[in-house]
């Protein structure tokens, strides 16, 4: 089989598992990965955060999948390129900073200062 970039050597029945558990899983757009972004980083005063779990079950995604999104450096990807996409103005009004854990979410992630810092410079 071939080796992926995580050391993990994917024989033809993993990969055939692997297939038949992701049939029917379309991949994300840039505005749904930037809409679960929002929605996890940026909770409103009619709404709270929403943890990865509820996303991934809004989304139809695994909870890893959620997860790799929301990691800071994949997130500031992400916003990256929606901000081309849309404009640099609909960016800055976002403010995305999550420092603190849910009661629930059971995921441990680092501040999103690196989040922050992307949208202060566009």
């Amino acid at each position: 089989g071939s080796l992926s970039k995580h050391g993990r050597t994917w024989d033809g029945e993993a990969r055939a598992r692997h297939s038949e558990r992701c049939t029917g899983r379309s991949r994300l757009t840039l505005s749904e990965k930037t809409d679960i972004i929002k929605l996890y980083y940026e909770p409103s005063s009619s709404r709270p955060p929403v943890d990865q779990k509820t996303l991934a079950r809004m989304y139809g995604k695994s909870k890893a999948a959620i997860s790799k999104i929301l990691k800071p450096e994949y997130a500031h990807r992400v916003l990256s390129s929606y901000a081309k996409v849309v404009g640099a103005e609909e960016m800055t009004k976002m403010h995305l900073d999550r420092t603190k854990e849910q009661p629930g979410d059971g995921d441990s992630h680092q501040p999103a200062g690196s989040v922050n810092e992307t949208l202060d410079g566009m």
